[in-house]
């Protein structure tokens, strides 16, 4: 079982993550409910260069679920977070939820706004 040094981050929106379609073997091994998202930068994605990963926890492993919205400056800034959290030996997660939607499972995590992701990085330096 893998430990991580996680920290949560303030939650102040619902996020809904995409890709999860294609990821839905993976949703069932994490179950229904409620559970703890790591968000993991991925800057060499070369589809999207701002990509972070959603990562479901369950008994110490991560569970690639999905990727928050491409295209989005709260997701490039939620990156930069990830990234300056990373430098510090810190994994940021947040709380969410998997549940049934009309084409299999789906998730839904909070995350904190751009305004606050923003400070939080700045904290970091």
């Amino acid at each position: 079982m893998q430990k991580y040094d996680t920290e949560f981050v303030p939650e102040e929106s619902t996020v809904f993550v995409r890709g999860v379609s294609f990821r839905q073997v993976e949703l069932k091994k994490l179950g229904a409910g409620k559970h703890i998202f790591a968000l993991v930068a991925e800057p060499t994605n070369k589809a999207d260069k701002h990509a972070v990963r959603v990562m479901g926890m369950k008994g110490g492993a991560l569970i690639h679920v999905g990727y928050l919205p491409g295209g989005d400056k709260a997701t490039e800034a939620l990156q930069g977070l990830s990234l300056a959290m990373a430098a510090r030996g810190k994994l940021p997660v947040v709380n969410g939820v998997v549940k049934k939607g009309d084409a299999g499972l789906i998730v839904d995590i909070r995350t904190p706004y751009m305004r606050t992701t923003n400070t939080l990085r700045a904290s970091l330096g």
